[in-house]
């Protein structure tokens, strides 16, 4: 099971990225169940266990919702198995989960084209082993959908720890060698993905010039000085990602000194939006190079325009550092 196909939620100050979400609670409805008759497959005999619990037959699970459900693996593009199974309810309402997912469930839509079903609600350290409490958009069909905490299992969802030193993980994505896909360093981004210490490998590393990142599914994309506690909502300050990534840029490249609004990755490649004036990517002292990869992405830093001297924006100090051409 790839992570990619369960609509995760990520929330990044720059435009196109996958949003990078702080742990948000899901309203209570309360709306009352719905009568004893309309409840399918529960009788005097049903079970009381909730949603989320360990299970190995439908008729031990907690019969909140009209149809409860003991369930060994969703299929998401892929087969994710469940440990241990799970209860659910698989005809849920993503309007009306209190009255169809019981207290400790939550109505959600995984992937576009997929059916509701329950899921457990969590905070950090509640799930049960194997499972790690992590944000979904509960409609991924709705851009404003709000996010969930929930459990689901660690395999196949989660790829890497945000706390951990970001140089021992993330070294593929999607099964693909990081270094060799555009001559950068080794690691990715290991980005949190919920309330739990649970991240995925997200971002291409790059090295600070023009034309340094391959576009992604056709769209543009540049090479920014990404730092997870300067550059994401309400980071979790035990969260330790910090480097040069690919992100998506706009297709009409700006010019130095140009006025900008948004993201910081609103200016185009080799540019960023600073203080609302859109100013070069520069690098100070000697970038690190490494060997292998594609050559075309390994593009030296340009020489800041007249008037303007590569300074330390993002306060890194040292002898070697990414910053901006600034007056």
């Amino acid at each position: 099971m790839k992570a990619s196909y369960v609509t995760l939620g990520l929330l990044l100050l720059c435009v196109g990225c996958p949003p990078m979400a702080p742990p948000m609670e899901d309203q209570v409805d309360m709306a009352m169940p719905p009568p004893p008759d309309m409840r399918r497959g529960c009788d005097d005999n049903a079970g009381t266990k909730p949603v989320g619990a360990a299970c190995t037959r439908a008729t031990r699970c907690d019969c909140s919702g009209p149809k409860p459900d003991c369930i060994s693996s969703l299929e998401l593009g892929e087969t994710l198995d469940l440990p241990g199974g799970y209860c659910t309810n698989t005809r849920c309402s993503l309007t009306d989960s209190a009255g169809t997912c019981g207290d400790s469930g939550v109505c959600v839509q995984l992937s576009p084209d997929g059916d509701p079903l329950c899921l457990q609600r969590c905070r950090k350290g509640q799930c049960r082993a194997d499972y790690a409490c992590v944000n979904v958009a509960v409609d991924p069909n709705n851009p404003q959908s709000r996010l969930a905490s929930v459990c689901l299992p660690t395999e196949g969802i989660v790829e890497c720890n945000p706390t951990a030193d970001p140089t021992t993980q993330c070294t593929t994505i999607a099964g693909l060698q990081v270094s060799t896909l555009t001559n950068g360093a080794p690691n990715a981004a290991c980005l949190r993905i919920g309330p739990d210490d649970a991240g995925q490998c997200r971002f291409l590393p790059c090295q600070i010039g023009p034309r340094n990142c391959p576009p992604l599914g056709g769209t543009p994309q540049g090479c920014f000085y990404f730092d997870v506690q300067r550059n994401t909502q309400n980071p979790n300050p035990n969260d330790k990602f910090k480097g040069t990534v690919c992100l998506p840029i706009p297709g009409m490249q700006k010019m130095d000194g140009e006025a900008c609004t948004g993201g910081f990755n609103t200016c185009g490649d080799n540019m960023q939006c600073w203080q609302g004036v859109c100013r070069q990517i520069c690098y100070n002292g000697m970038q690190p190079m490494y060997m292998g990869g594609n050559p075309m992405y390994k593009n030296a830093p340009l020489p800041c325009p007249a008037g303007r001297t590569c300074r330390d924006a993002f306060m890194l100090g040292g002898a070697n550092w990414p910053g901006l051409c600034l007056p």
